[in-house]
Parts: C-alpha cells; structure tokens; sequence
C-alpha cells in the first residue's frame, strides 16, 4: 500500500489554512459574544433602573402614609404599581442571569453567591399584599385605609425593606459608580457585569426581612 506523501508545501498550506479557520471562529465568536453581552447588559440596566425609581416612588408614599396614618385608594393603587413593577423586574433579571451565566461570559462568583440569584421573594409577599389590600378596601369601599395595628406595621416594615434597598443603591453609586451618570453610568455597570452586582445586593438587602408575615391577619 503506497503512502501518500504531502510535499513541504502543501502541509504549510494545510496548517495555514486550520490556523485561518480557527482564528475566523475564534473573531466571530468573539464579536458576537460581544453583541450578546451588550444587549444582555442593557436590558438588565433597565430593570434595574426600573427597581431603583420604583423603590423610591414606593418610598415617598409609605413615609407620608405613615406620617398620616392612612392612605387613600389612589395612593394604593400606586404603591401596588410600584411593587408589581419591582417584582416583574426581578423576575425578568433573574431570567436574564440564567441566560447569561449559561453563554459561559459570566465571571466567577463565589458558590453562595450563586445561590443568592433568585426572584425576590419578600418583593413577591409584598406586591401580594398591597394587592389584597386594595381589593379589600375596593369591596368595602372606603376611600382610604386607617394604618393601625398589624397594617401600620406592615407599611413600617415595607418602608424598611425600601430603606435597605435605597441604601444599597446609594452606597454601591458612591464606591463604584461616583460621578457617572447617564451613558457613561450605563457603560460601565454593562462592561463591569456591575447589573449582576446590584440585583444580588437588592436580594440581600430585601431578604433580611424574609421572615415577616406579609399577609393580612386573619379576622377568625
């Protein structure tokens, strides 16, 4: 059986050309790798700007309702808005992780981080039970609900887990984002992975209150 030989020519040739192949793949992988990251990172920008305004909306109507003691259906209805914006957020960035870390572009965290990377639960209790609360005071119709007993605790502890939140914001904008804003902000929280940062401190600041009992109290 006769060998087929290759001159030295050829195999430089053969060698070239596999290089060449591979470096192609290599830049188009790379450029949309790219392109995925980009548009992961924005979306995920958006939610979590969408988190952080809502959060102080829901912010300023617990500090008045509390003051008060009572807040009326409108504001209710707006707080509910708020709360269902924040969850739907969370549940949308909790999908875009999953998404993400499967494309292999997701820098390593430590494994009880990972663990970390959830819908927010107490977000889920609490758009429940302002919910409950507006058709409650719908079926009754009153034009507001009087804050007392377990429903003026309930705003307290709401209006904490927005302080925790809010703090979180402020303290992560001072240490890694100080003086940026707008498209230079953006840019950076994208090319950082920083998105990734922010929804896991919003879990841990929203989860020291995981054991409160956000429904209404039963009358039985």
């Amino acid at each position: 059986m006769k060998k087929i030989k290759l001159d030295k020519n050829n195999s430089v040739m053969v060698i070239v050309g596999v290089l060449m192949v591979s470096l192609l793949l290599n830049i188009y992988t790379s450029v949309m790798n790219s392109k995925y990251k980009m548009k992961a990172g924005r979306e995920s920008y958006r939610y979590i700007e969408e988190i952080k305004h809502r959060n102080e909306s829901a912010l300023v109507i617990l500090d008045q309702s509390i003051e008060t003691k009572s807040i009326s259906n409108e504001e209710l209805l707006s707080l509910y808005k708020s709360y269902n914006s924040i969850l739907d957020s969370t549940v949308q960035l909790c999908d875009s992780y999953s998404t993400y870390k499967n494309s292999n572009l997701i820098r390593e965290y430590k494994e009880d981080e990972k663990n970390k990377i959830k819908q927010s639960e107490v977000y889920s209790r609490i758009e429940n039970l302002v919910f409950e609360y507006l058709n409650l005071e719908m079926k009754n119709e009153q034009a507001k609900i009087v804050l007392d007993g377990k429903i003026l605790n309930d705003f307290i502890k709401m209006k904490e887990v927005s302080n925790d939140v809010q703090d979180f914001f402020n303290e992560f904008n001072e240490q890694y984002l100080s003086n940026l804003k707008d498209e230079k902000r953006e840019e950076k929280i994208i090319k950082k992975d920083y998105w990734i940062d922010m929804y896991l401190g919003v879990n841990k600041a929203t989860e020291k209150n995981i054991d409160y009992p956000f429904i209404i109290k039963s009358k039985n």
